[in-house]
């Protein structure tokens, strides 16, 4: 539609010559419509003890299972995700780590892309804070071999934390709750009536690796 000399109809677009006609322009170079400037702010929380216990245990799983693959610390793709998983609901941490624990029960191995690598590490974020950045920790786990992040690990270890992300699918964490005291703060600050405030939230939508698929 740009340039029919540079680009075809039903081809697979070439990103560099992509790059090339490319125009992003962020809210701070646009100086005539005021827009806001960004401030942002943290929100403390207070784990609750279930969550504590729940991670300690599988950071002590992750630990022990470097070691036992020969490395000191646990620093494996796999590793990372479901730390990040963990931290982000303790329903999807329970349905990646029991799809994981599937695939190792089956001796299926997890397809791990890019994607997975860029999720983890956030390399492929393009917000105004985040992109373009080089990140040598996605570098170096490009490098990392094929290990099972989890091998010293049982059933009954795997199943524990599954029951207990598993009992989340219903009900908010301690950071749910507390985002949404926030929201209340802001969009209904007297507890009972709607202000005119609004609130936009950005999140991602993440997913598990898939046991059906072969590869690593």
């Amino acid at each position: 539609m740009i340039d029919n000399r540079r680009f075809s109809r039903g081809a697979t677009v070439d990103e560099q010559a992509l790059r090339a006609v490319t125009v992003r322009r962020l809210k701070t170079d646009i100086k005539d419509k005021a827009f806001k400037p960004r401030q942002i702010k943290t929100i403390p929380f207070t784990p609750t003890d279930d969550e504590v216990q729940a991670f300690d245990q599988l950071v002590q799983i992750l630990d022990r299972s470097a070691q036992a693959n020969g490395r000191r610390r646990a620093n494996d793709i796999v590793a990372l995700l479901l730390k990040k998983r963990f931290l982000s609901s303790p329903w999807a941490f329970a349905q990646t780590l029991a799809r994981y624990e599937q695939a190792r029960e089956t001796g299926v191995q997890l397809e791990i892309t890019d994607d997975y690598y860029a999720e983890v590490i956030g390399s492929e974020q393009s917000d105004e804070e985040e992109g373009g950045v080089d990140h040598p920790e996605f570098d170096a786990l490009r490098q990392t071999k094929a290990t099972d992040p989890l091998a010293a690990s049982d059933t009954r270890d795997i199943g524990r934390l599954v029951a207990w992300g598993d009992g989340y699918e219903h009900k908010p964490d301690s950071r749910l709750r507390a985002l949404l005291t926030t929201l209340d703060a802001v969009c209904r600050p007297d507890g009972r009536t709607w202000s005119n405030e609004r609130v936009v939230i950005f999140t991602e939508r993440g997913r598990a690796p898939d046991p059906g698929s072969a590869g690593r």
